[in-house]
């Protein structure tokens, strides 16, 4: 089966195969890499308050609101760090040097 999409200027371009676009370097591990992320990212969305609502902490459980107030803490952290990530990475790019900063 050929997939072809029109372009803006009337042309026919083909466009990738789904499993072509699987064969691409790079391809399979950014989207298990994508999937265990978000994975975990959701896993903890919902089942994290459920987790601190149901463990005692130093002797006492916590309300429904205050581990759902506690949760939010963590999606916080999350976005402060995927930000200093980004700042970090964009600051090593701009130096032109190579390597990962995390």
């Amino acid at each position: 089966m050929q997939c072809a999409t029109h372009s803006h200027t009337g042309g026919e371009v083909e466009s990738i195969r789904f499993m072509d676009a699987w064969r691409i370097p790079g391809v399979t591990s950014f989207a298990l890499c994508l999937f265990f992320s978000k994975l975990i990212a959701y896993t903890f969305l919902y089942w994290l308050p459920y987790y601190i609502k149901s463990t005692p902490i130093e002797g006492r459980k916590l309300s429904a609101k205050e581990a759902g107030d506690l949760s939010v803490l963590f999606d916080v952290g999350g976005v402060a760090g995927g930000e200093r990530r980004v700042g970090c990475s964009t600051l090593n790019n701009s130096e032109h040097t190579q390597g990962f900063a995390a």
